[in-house]
C-alpha cells in the first residue's frame, strides 16, 4: 500500500517541480524585459545628463562674458565720467578767470 502512495508523492513533486520550472521561466522572461526596460531608460537619461552638462558648460562661459562686459562697461563708464567731470572742472575753471 505505502508503494501505491510512493508512486503519488513521487507524481505530486513532479508537478511541483515541473510547475515551479515554469514560474521560474516566467520570472527569468520578466527579469529580462525590465532589465531591458530599465537599460533603455538609463540610456536615455544619460544622454540627457550630458546634454544638460553641455548646456551648464556653455552657460557658465556665457555668464562669465556677460559679467567680463559689464565690468569692462563700467569701467568705460567710469573713466568717461571722470574725464567728463575733469571737463565740467576745467570749463568752470576758466569761466571764473
Amino acid at each position: 500500500m505505502a508503494e501505491l502512495y510512493a508512486d503519488l508523492d513521487d507524481k505530486v513533486l513532479e508537478i511541483e517541480a515541473d510547475e515551479l520550472r515554469s514560474r521560474n521561466e516566467e520570472l527569468e522572461a520578466k527579469i529580462l524585459t525590465l532589465t531591458q526596460e530599465h537599460e533603455s531608460k538609463i540610456d536615455i537619461l544619460q544622454k540627457r545628463v550630458e546634454i544638460l552638462l553641455k548646456e551648464k558648460t556653455t552657460l557658465e562661459e556665457n555668464i562669465s562674458s556677460l559679467y567680463e562686459t559689464a565690468v569692462n562697461e563700467l569701467n568705460r563708464k567710469d573713466t568717461m565720467y571722470r574725464d567728463l567731470q575733469k571737463e565740467v572742472n576745467n570749463l568752470r575753471y576758466q569761466a571764473k578767470k
